[in-house]
């Protein structure tokens, strides 16, 4: 069977796209204050850097973040890969790898799913259903997998 691919909504990814190249602006001009003055304000380079860095992440976040199913495994990609190990680029579980299953903030209405893996090796997957589009594959996918209850810091996080 084909691969089935999910990605952002649209809408997320527009919104990502235009905030990216606000903060990319705002990287240029709000350090050295043209509008204003031609003097540095607000310390110039730390805070320029940091507004392009945001800009960066916010725009490859938009393009690059997919989540790939296929009959028995499910692949995340994703930016956070550029920050160090504990967040790899490209997550990949098998179904026989999973352990379960948790949904925040309930089992009925979730916003957040989490794969847990049996190993304490492999990285955990989280996927925001609120920003990407799925479709009944990805849904009966899910089902098939044993639920599990959340952790007490996963309830705070969700």
């Amino acid at each position: 069977m084909s691969d089935h691919v999910y990605r952002l909504w649209w809408r997320w990814r527009a919104a990502l796209t235009v905030g990216s190249l606000l903060l990319g602006y705002g990287a240029y001009v709000v350090p050295y204050g043209y509008w204003l003055t031609t003097r540095p304000v607000f310390g110039g380079a730390l805070v320029n850097f940091l507004l392009a860095l945001g800009s960066l992440y916010a725009f490859l976040y938009a393009w690059v973040y997919r989540v790939t199913l296929t009959d028995d495994t499910i692949t995340v990609i994703s930016v956070l890969g550029l920050v160090g190990r504990r967040y790899p680029t490209r997550i990949r579980l098998s179904r026989l790898q999973i352990a379960g299953i948790v949904r925040l903030p309930s089992a009925e209405n979730p916003r957040i799913i989490t794969l847990v893996p049996k190993s304490a090796a492999s990285d955990t997957v989280s996927v925001y259903l609120r920003f990407v589009r799925t479709d009944e594959f990805f849904h009966q996918w899910c089902a098939m997998l044993p639920g599990l209850k959340p952790q007490p810091q996963q309830l705070k996080s969700g």
